[in-house]
């Protein structure tokens, strides 16, 4: 009778323990869909800021070009009106 009384313990321990493992199994499954959608959505962003970047890139190379030129114009302005005579401070 004693014998049947500690399997009958063991068992309810095994229910016991089950029960538990089952609890934090399903609470860490459902904690891990949660991250999966917040690393989705931090995806997402990481993709939108590099497509901004990109952007801001490509602006910043046409307008270092355009100012390059803008410059290479005034220069070339200030030798014509150097050429004709005049003082090129004038011209502002």
């Amino acid at each position: 009778m004693k014998l049947f009384k500690n399997y009958k313990k063991l068992y309810e321990s095994e229910l016991n323990n089950r029960k538990l493992y089952e609890e934090q199994y399903k609470k860490i499954y459902e904690e891990n869909i949660d991250y999966q959608k917040e690393i989705k959505c931090y995806k997402e962003k990481c993709g939108r800021l590099t497509i901004d970047l990109e952007d801001v890139d490509g602006l910043l190379k046409q307008e270092t070009e355009a100012k390059e030129e803008l410059l290479k114009q005034r220069k070339k302005l200030r030798t014509m009106i150097t050429k004709l005579g005049g003082d090129w401070k004038d011209a502002k």
